[in-house]
């Protein structure tokens, strides 16, 4: 098994994302924007990522990975078991451990959680 096989096997987490349509220049509600993905299950991320991110709020960070060289922008909504996880930063990962450029590409995802009180 090469490492694309080992690590495109923990993607298991069905998932799409949403985008928020613009309208007369202002943000309206979000849609349905990609369907049909996986993405590896969500990673408590430490406050040291979290910072480098750009990060600085009180809410729940999760990270997770996507196949694919999908439009995935900061500012989505990531979907997963119906909860909607703020897309805070998108970065590509297609050249992990010294992997070719024609492996398949990778997201690496950064998500914000609002917690209800």
């Amino acid at each position: 098994m090469t490492t694309i096989d080992s690590f495109s096997s923990l993607a298991i987490i069905p998932c799409a994302t949403k985008r928020a349509d613009i309208v007369a220049g202002k943000r309206g509600g979000r849609t349905a924007e990609l369907s049909g993905l996986f993405c590896t299950p969500l990673d408590p991320v430490d406050s040291e990522l979290a910072t480098r991110a750009g990060l600085s709020t009180p809410l729940e960070v999760w990270q997770t990975f996507i196949e694919g060289d999908n439009d995935i922008v900061p500012g989505d909504a990531l979907t997963v078991a119906s909860v909607d996880y703020d897309i805070r930063a998108v970065w590509d990962y297609s050249s992990w451990n010294g992997l070719p450029q024609d492996e398949p590409l990778w997201k690496w995802i950064i998500l914000e959680e609002v917690k209800s009180s």
